[in-house]
């Protein structure tokens, strides 16, 4: 009986001293001389700061072999995929919410401001989440540019 105390107290130790989690703000890096913004200012309108949140987790199953990684996340309707890269995967979801989140308006997000939070316990769990914070833009229409003129 003590063995087996004395081994979950083991292992619970070893489960803490191994956990991980780390914190970043960062724009994503750009070749300024590769990068060409294609639209000029007066064929889109701001809407205003959009900011999406994303989180996706990564376990380890044991069963029925002992290397399957399984990848979810709350924000992708349930999907569950293996072998994915949790934080492209999370800037992509992250994202999406972000446009979202003017129901419909918005087309894109531009200048990302992306905030990751890493937490892990290897060898068994990982999770990543993604704030991203941008201005949100709407093209406009060939109507809307015609009046313009």
């Amino acid at each position: 009986m003590k063995r087996n105390i004395s081994g979950i107290i083991l292992l619970v130790t070893f489960v803490f001293i191994t956990g991980c989690s780390s914190r970043t703000a960062k724009l994503p890096y750009m070749d300024v001389d590769k990068v060409k913004l294609a639209l000029k200012r007066n064929e889109f309108k701001v809407l205003g700061k959009g900011t999406g949140t994303a989180c996706v987790s990564r376990v380890w199953l044991f069963s029925p072999t002992p290397l399957v990684l399984v990848t979810w996340s709350n924000d992708d309707n349930g999907n569950i995929e293996m072998f994915r890269d949790l934080l492209e995967h999370a800037k992509i979801l992250a994202v999406t919410n972000a446009v979202n989140s003017f129901k419909g308006e918005a087309d894109a997000l531009i200048m990302p401001l992306y905030e990751e939070d890493q937490t892990s316990i290897p060898p068994w769990y990982w999770k990543t989440c993604v704030t991203v914070t941008g201005k949100a833009i709407s093209l406009k229409t060939d109507s809307e540019m015609s009046t313009q003129k």
